[in-house]
């Protein structure tokens, strides 16, 4: 069965506490730029964590 946790802050120690058929979903609607540097850092953790 999937889940789906949505985040609008990036922490580690959520993310981690995570089994492997959770969907993530970064949301941050109180941002108006896009950190691109904060996305590739979200994917580089979720890629390791899946492998």
């Amino acid at each position: 069965m999937r889940k789906y946790y949505f985040i609008n802050r990036f922490e580690t120690k959520n993310i981690d506490k995570q089994d492997k058929q959770t969907i993530i979903i970064y949301r941050n609607y109180s941002s108006i730029l896009i950190d691109e540097e904060l996305i590739l850092k979200i994917k580089k953790i979720l890629s390791k964590q899946i492998s």
